[in-house]
């Protein structure tokens, strides 16, 4: 056939199919399949999305779980509590955070049906197991937080597959093994929190890949050694740095100092040695510095004092020397200082004493001498001072708690509130001794009493006593004066008013006579004592005296 015959009927063809789809009911027909097509894989999508979280929540167990009861086949996915959905009602967010569902497993949910999930919260709802290998398969995802669960087992090296992850946080669990290599590869994370978990091993260098990274937070897993990567410096855009109370040693890398951005950097309960170093100086936006409780030796550098935005820094339980260095009375932002348990002397800068805004100073434990700076005094923002176990003098009004250990002193800060026991709550003597009072303080109480009571009572029966023995003595004078008048009269009012002595007036006996008690026809009251008559006629007890 020539090219000409052919030329036309493709034109003929495309005006026919012109004229067919511009047609009103021909173009809705072709608009109709087409969205069914698109309905139908729509709804297979999620009718998988359901299943897999219904499945799950069958598997589930706890308080929260009547807090579920939406989720049932009869209500839309998009309207179940903790889903989010997209304009095309795809389950992108899975939120959970705080239900109590008790021995819910992970790795009984199918992260294979969950494509488009970018989202995955499911904090301290106690979870147990494993996190399963699955989970790298959401390839959306973007935030992953599992944190405060029960969690175990490894982390799976696979969610260094899900690229746009830019938040991961499983803090508070029972991870272990090592830190993943593969979350190098994570070039969008932002945020990595694994703290309070039992990881252990090193830190790779390969974490300085993870160029992005804005908080990385690794305390409280005891079992990380090593020494710090000098390549964790290359986190241009790190704001924190929390690697405390773990076992990492070695010297600090002066690249810390490259870190420009850094304001919190937390690396104490370790054993880090060396020197502290002055690559630290770099770090102008930092104001959170703690090394605290390592082994560092050598002096503090100068260069510390030029850190205008330090609000917090603590070298305390270190092994450091030298002399505070008084450029620290630069950091006018300064509202914590803790230089304690080291090895410290000379004498304390009055420069501290421009620090206005300090609201805690502690340089306790220390070898420093002389006077205390009377700038103190002007320190109006103060709360919580520890001076104590130094050799410091020249001191007035100060609290005993505050100085106890230092020679001289004669009290605490002119202008200054005095320091209560609660003030003193970060020293361990402090703690005991209020632990000391509380069960002292009772017992002292109650004996007091017993005292007061006992010396009330005692003295009543002493005025008792003595009012007795006065009367007694005032009867006796009365009586020998009686006697002595007419004794006669006397015998004859004594047998009358015995009624001849009478046992029912004895008030006593003894080895030589008997003691009656008689009124007088004066309205006196006499006791009279009657001796015993021998069968000779003597008395008893005087027959010897007698005879002489």
């Amino acid at each position: 056939m020539s090219p000409l015959p052919i030329l036309l009927l493709r034109a003929i063809l495309a005006l026919i199919f012109v004229l067919t789809t511009s047609h009103p009911l021909a173009r809705h027909s072709y608009v109709t399949a087409r969205s069914s097509f698109i309905g139908n894989y729509d709804r297979t999508a999620a009718r998988g999305e359901v299943e897999a979280l219904l499945k799950w929540k069958s598997s589930l167990k706890g308080q929260g779980l009547p807090l579920l009861s939406s989720w049932n086949a009869t209500i839309p996915s998009c309207s179940w509590v903790g889903i989010s959905c997209d304009s095309s009602q795809r389950i992108v967010s899975l939120n959970m955070s705080g239900y109590n569902l008790s021995n819910g497993m992970l790795q009984n949910l199918n992260f294979s049906s969950l494509h488009y999930l970018t989202t995955l919260v499911l904090i301290n709802i106690s979870l147990s197991g494993t996190i399963p290998p699955s989970i790298g398969n959401l390839s959306k995802l973007n935030y992953l937080d599992l944190s405060r669960n029960h969690l175990s087992g490894n982390i799976p090296p696979g969610i260094a597959n899900i690229v746009n992850l830019s938040y991961v946080n499983f803090q508070d669990n029972n991870l272990e093994g090592t830190f993943p290599r593969e979350f190098g590869l994570l070039r969008s994370i932002r945020f990595l929190y694994l703290g309070y978990n039992q990881l252990a091993g090193t830190i790779p260098s390969s974490v300085g890949n993870m160029s992005g990274l804005l908080e990385l937070c690794l305390v409280h897993n005891e079992l990380l050694h090593g020494m710090l990567p000098a390549r964790i410096a290359q986190y241009n855009n790190l704001t924190l740095l929390k690697i405390s109370n773990n076992n990492i040693s070695g010297a600090l890398p002066s690249e810390l100092g490259n870190m420009k951005k850094l304001g919190i950097l937390d690396l104490s309960t370790n054993h880090l040695s060396v020197g502290i170093t002055k690559g630290l100086a770099k770090l102008k936006a930092l104001f959170e510095l703690s090394l605290e409780n390592n082994e560092l030796t050598g002096s503090i550098p100068l260069e510390i004092g030029t850190i205008l935005t330090l609000r917090n820094l603590s070298l305390s339980k270190n092994k450091l020397v030298g002399p505070i260095p008084k450029q620290l009375g630069n950091c006018i932002n300064m509202l914590s200082l803790n230089l304690s348990g080291n090895e410290l002397h000379d004498s304390i800068p009055v420069e501290i004493g421009s620090l206005r805004s300090l609201e805690s100073l502690d340089l306790s434990g220390n070898s420093l001498v002389g006077e205390i700076p009377e700038q103190f005094g002007q320190l109006q923002s103060l709360e919580t001072l520890n001076l104590s176990h130094n050799n410091l003098s020249a001191f007035r009004n100060a609290s005993i708690d505050v100085v106890r250990g230092n020679k001289g002193l004669c009290g605490g800060i002119v202008g200054l509130k005095p320091c209560p026991l609660e003030i003193q709550a970060n020293s361990r003597s402090g703690k005991e001794y209020r632990k000391l009072l509380v069960i002292l303080l009772p017992i002292f109480a109650l004996l007091l009493l017993l005292m007061v009571t006992f010396g009330f009572w005692y003295i009543v029966l002493r005025r008792a006593k003595r009012n007795a023995e006065d009367q007694l003595v005032a009867t006796d004078e009365n009586l020998f004066t009686i006697w002595s008048y007419d004794g006669v009269i006397m015998y004859e009012n004594i047998i009358e008013a015995t009624e001849e002595f009478d046992s029912k007036y004895c008030i006593g006996s003894g080895a030589y006579g008997s003691v009656y008690k008689a009124r007088l026809s004066t309205n006196q009251i006499v006791a009279v004592k009657k001796f015993h008559i021998l069968p000779d006629g003597d008395i008893v007890g005087t027959t010897g005296e007698l005879s002489k």
